[in-house]
């Protein structure tokens, strides 16, 4: 006879608890994965978290140090701009408007007094 009109021969069929058993012992291994993935991801969170933080410490820090640098700067330049405005008003001295290093303790008058 042909193999195409043989019968199969029947294969022996775990028995149900048998197959239940394997399917328990697979899903009690995806739980542990599963858990084991969650562990990961929340060390993940907690590393991205203290990244993030220090990274905007530092932003921070070098803002700071920027407006503070030009804060200086501009706090200067207006407070002598000030002077010169100050020394325009009427009954002032011109020359004192006009004076060369408006960055320098002494006023023109100041230095006139000690000369």
């Amino acid at each position: 006879m042909s193999d195409a009109t043989a019968t199969p021969e029947p294969k022996p069929q775990p028995s149900l608890f048998t197959r239940v058993r394997a399917v328990e012992a697979e899903l009690e291994t995806m739980k542990a994965l599963v858990a084991g993935l969650a562990e990961d991801h929340e060390a993940l969170r907690k590393d991205r978290d203290e990244w993030r933080w220090r990274a905007e410490l530092l932003l921070a820090e070098r803002k700071e140090e920027f407006l503070d640098r030009w804060g200086r700067r501009i706090t200067k330049s207006v407070k002598a701009f000030a002077r010169r405005l100050n020394a325009l008003r009427p009954g002032r001295d011109l020359g004192e408007a006009f004076d060369h290093n408006p960055t320098s303790s002494q006023s023109s008058r100041a230095r006139q007094a000690e000369g």
